[in-house]
């Protein structure tokens, strides 16, 4: 339905991959700067909070839209 109505997805072969136990994230980050209407995600609420927060700092959140699951439900996600 939504490339029937004119959506394009763009990089949806391209998986952005992370160590399990990496602290930083500010690379994977880097791939919100393209031009973007929004990224889907698949994090969990530890890992992911880190990510959202290297792209933020990075200036790469502004105007998109970020679909996340329910893994990073949680109250520390936004700490």
């Amino acid at each position: 339905m939504f490339k029937k109505q004119g959506g394009k997805m763009t990089g949806k072969h391209k998986l952005i991959r992370y160590a399990p136990k990496a602290t930083v994230f500010d690379s994977e980050a880097a791939s919100f700067a393209s031009q973007l209407d929004a990224v889907a995600t698949a994090l969990y609420s530890k890992t992911g909070s880190v990510l959202l927060q290297a792209a933020y700092r990075q200036g790469l959140t502004e105007g998109i839209i970020l679909l996340l699951t329910d893994g990073v439900y949680s109250e520390d996600f936004v700490k």
